[in-house]
């Protein structure tokens, strides 16, 4: 998944300039559509992905989403964009 999250700040650092300091690593939860990286930038997960003109399958390529819905997963998926920050 690390791959996928490298994609996504790539995509972040292109599209969104300075987006690292507005997101709380401490409240970030990839599981979470309000406290994700998406959340915490657009105020929603659907909202970031609109305004990116990603859809829903884009989300796994840059690492808004885990590749299965798994709960570890998510909690892996967190910590890898916590290093990120």
């Amino acid at each position: 998944m690390i791959e996928n999250v490298l994609r996504g700040v790539v995509l972040l650092n292109e599209r969104v300039p300075n987006w690292k300091p507005k997101v709380n690593g401490e409240l970030l939860d990839m599981d979470s559509p309000y406290r994700d990286i998406l959340g915490q930038l657009f105020g929603s997960y659907h909202r970031g992905l609109g305004w990116l003109g990603l859809g829903s399958k884009d989300s796994v390529y840059y690492g808004f989403n885990p590749p299965e819905d798994s709960k570890q997963l998510y909690l892996d998926l967190t910590q890898l964009w916590k290093e990120q920050l």
